[in-house]
């Protein structure tokens, strides 16, 4: 699952790049997903503790990605 998230970074910055390089004077904003899961309480027996601190990470790196 990280290198997925790693790969979707990367193809995100790629993407924002190549905008950039069509209209140099654009604003880019991106809007981050909001975290999923709670950090301090288990909510499902479906998905693992490990599982659900990945999934936020990624809505934490999408919302960074700017």
């Amino acid at each position: 699952m990280k290198a997925n998230i790693d790969n979707a970074v990367a193809e995100i910055r790629t993407v924002l790049e190549q905008v950039h390089a069509l209209v140099p004077n654009a604003t880019t904003s991106m809007a981050g997903y909001p975290m999923l899961f709670s950090r301090t309480q288990a909510c499902s027996t479906l998905v693992s503790a490990s599982q659900r601190v990945i999934l936020n990470d990624v809505a934490v790196l999408r919302g960074q990605a700017t």
